[in-house]
């Protein structure tokens, strides 16, 4: 059999003189494969895990890639609320947040420190633990 990178198919040529145009990414399921025991086995069988796995790899990335998307457009409407008060008084206080949108106040957590916005290894934002290495989407 040939490959075709333009059309993206393999050539099967049959025993009687017949050809035919295969994408093995669509007709998997009726391709059978001859090893060299004499054995014919579907290659279904070998193919649908390995299939299954990208599918399941590509889902993953899609769900991180939206929350990543979320989670960025969020994180881009809170601005810090400056605090005059704590200039008058030696006790620390928390970091007030607000959202520029909605109008709520957040104080921010005591570990807040520790986490930082960050980019993983696929470019998608997140908050990554400065410590453990733990990321949030």
């Amino acid at each position: 059999s040939f490959f075709n990178k333009r059309r993206h198919k393999y050539r099967i040529e049959y025993d009687d003189g017949d050809h035919e145009w295969i994408d093995i990414d669509k007709a998997y399921d009726r391709i059978q494969l001859f090893d060299g025991n004499g054995q014919w086995t579907m290659l279904e069988h070998a193919y649908r895990p390995a299939l299954e796995a990208q599918r399941e790899s590509k889902a993953e990335i899609k769900r991180r890639t939206q929350l990543a998307q979320n989670l960025e457009k969020s994180v881009a409407h809170w601005r810090v609320l400056n605090d005059d008060s704590s200039l008058y008084s030696n006790e620390p206080k928390p970091e007030r947040w607000y959202h520029a949108q909605t109008g709520e106040v957040r104080l921010m957590r005591e570990d807040a420190y520790i986490w930082m916005e960050s980019r993983d290894d696929d470019g998608l934002f997140c908050f990554q633990h400065g410590e453990t290495g733990e990321r949030i989407y």
